[in-house]
């Protein structure tokens, strides 16, 4: 992984992405990324949809968790360059993915 404007190596996990639920947001790295979004499912049911897309018009839906119980997950989902996600739910919370593989 490098840091494009210096290519200099950087770690895993130290790049940023922000996500809030029901706000589509684009990979804002020049490379795919690969995400693991950390879910808390705080009362059941619950329920998360991570949706990707070439543009903010054509997001699909990629993945669907359901929750019949309350505790922590973790889904992971490769965003490809330029790609938007939106992360909806329902009685749970996410926190921002770390960014695991470049």
């Amino acid at each position: 992984a490098y840091n494009y404007g210096n290519l200099y190596p950087i770690t895993p996990g130290v790049l940023k992405f922000s996500i809030s639920p029901g706000t589509a947001v684009q990979n804002p790295y020049p490379f795919d990324v690969e995400l693991d979004i950390p879910v808390s499912a705080t009362s059941t049911p619950a329920s998360v949809q991570v949706y990707i897309g070439p543009s903010q018009s054509q997001l699909t839906l990629a993945i669907q968790r359901n929750y019949g119980y309350t505790g922590m997950d973790t889904i992971s989902i490769k965003l490809p360059v330029g790609w938007w996600l939106q992360v909806n739910v329902t009685n749970a919370t996410t926190s921002d993915p770390l960014v695991v593989g470049v």
